[in-house]
């Protein structure tokens, strides 16, 4: 997916169908600071610095990324939920609002949490 004659870095299935896992490793490659040795689930500590960062789940960090010098993202694939082909329900045809709204709800939840 990543391989190119032209370009440093392609993000392209080869099919018109896209995926959220292969969007996320596309975007990884612009993130300093992720391992692809497969992080999910592991301890994971800077031994040539002997610090341990905290990494308790994948790359999920307890302390601030600007610390660290790392980038906090989220990939949020909504292409496949953002239009509604037909009416259906309270969506209209046509664009439907659905991920904005799913992200400021969650935004709401999660200021209340800290």
């Amino acid at each position: 997916m990543t391989k190119s004659d032209v370009a440093d870095y392609i993000n392209s299935s080869g099919n018109k169908y896209g995926s959220s896992c292969k969007a996320a490793i596309f975007l990884k490659e612009f993130v300093y600071g992720l391992s692809d040795e497969g992080t999910v689930g592991r301890d994971i500590t800077d031994t040539e610095k002997g610090k341990d960062y905290g990494i308790i789940e994948g790359n999920i960090i307890d302390k601030d990324a600007d610390e660290l010098n790392k980038i906090r993202y989220a990939h949020i694939d909504m292409a496949c939920i953002m239009n509604a082909s037909e009416d259906s329900y309270y969506n209209v045809k046509g664009a439907t609002g659905r991920p904005a709204r799913s992200i400021i709800e969650f935004a709401r939840k999660l200021s209340r949490v800290r």
